[in-house]
């Protein structure tokens, strides 16, 4: 791999191919990954401040991978002899240490998907509007992630440090494995869906384990789990930009749109908020999405703005007027 390509990519100044790329290559094989993670460990000596802060080039691209810590100090320490031996360097070195004893947070805004490379090797892919919190460190011999909103975990293996991810109800535990966590603060349930391996999932009422293709979805105000077979590759478009419905309520769609398109779409008739929907749209626009919607439906739907649309039954409001 080109060196210059990859300190492009820890600087955050790549494309999206340029992203792929070098996670492709970081995936061939765990000699590349292991070579990437020296690559990330050097290059975190020069990113942080004396604040204790990240830089700003690095806050504003989401996409970067995160220090790997693993007998950090002593790597630093001869980092900065080799540099220039100066207590300016040893000094960001000092704070860096102090910065990453502490939790770090990954943030997505709306409209916005990110891939990050964890401190052990694991990807995670997250969602419009979501966020994962997790200690560089890894104390405790466990490999800890708190998630709000949606994330695809692809684990790097290693037994002897279980991986889970926590989000507000539910613990999701994997030795190595590929699943889909969908945990919005404002949806009514909470689903996991399995692509290979083994997981286990656990809330205060209930202890299940996974097999591939199952999706477990939890629902937050019953508390009642329930499990069904699926295509794990129907919930996972959304990494690739694509639309795809299974089976979902409008009230669902339309909150996932609106997260995924950054707009507000309000349901104007309640008698339509459960109504269900299926189907694959691939990568679309948000008007061809709401044609769509009206096509199958009596639903119509009118812009108010570019950033607020109106969904509503078509056949009451005709009959009303």
């Amino acid at each position: 791999m080109n060196q210059e390509l990859i300190h492009k990519y820890l600087k955050g100044e790549t494309s999206s191919l340029e992203n792929q790329e070098i996670l492709n290559w970081v995936e061939t094989s765990p000699e590349n990954r292991k070579e990437f993670l020296r690559y990330r460990r050097l290059y975190d000596t020069a990113i942080w401040n004396e604040t204790g802060q990240l830089s700003d080039n690095i806050k504003k691209k989401t996409v970067q991978t995160v220090p790997f810590i693993r007998k950090w100090m002593q790597i630093a320490a001869i980092i900065a002899i080799i540099i220039s031996g100066t207590v300016f360097i040893q000094q960001r070195i000092f704070n860096a240490e102090k910065v990453l004893n502490h939790p770090l947070t990954v943030k997505t805004n709306a409209g916005e998907r990110s891939t990050v490379l964890l401190p052990d090797g694991t990807e995670v892919t997250l969602n419009s509007k979501s966020n994962i919190r997790f200690d560089c460190n890894y104390k405790g011999g466990e490999r800890i992630v708190y998630l709000e909103g949606e994330g695809y975990f692809n684990v790097y293996p290693d037994k002897k440090h279980p991986f889970k991810v926590k989000t507000n109800m539910i613990e999701v535990e994997c030795l190595g494995t590929k699943f889909n966590v969908k945990a919005y603060e404002k949806d009514e349930q909470i689903s996991v869906v399995l692509a290979e391996g083994s997981v286990r999932i656990k809330s205060d009422e209930s202890n299940v384990i996974l097999t591939p293709n199952t999706c477990l979805t939890y629902d937050k105000d019953t508390r009642y789990i329930t499990q069904s077979k699926v295509n794990s590759d129907d919930y996972t478009h959304w990494i690739k930009g694509e639309v795809c419905y299974n089976n979902q309520k409008l009230k669902d769609i339309a909150e996932d749109l609106s997260r995924n398109f950054n707009v507000n779409i309000i349901i104007d008739s309640k008698d339509i908020e459960n109504e269900r929907f299926t189907g694959y749209l691939g990568n679309t626009t948000l008007k061809n999405v709401l044609n769509v919607l009206t096509i199958a439906s009596s639903i119509e739907y009118k812009f108010e703005n570019d950033t607020v649309i109106y969904l509503y039954n078509s056949k009451k409001r005709s009959y009303s007027n």
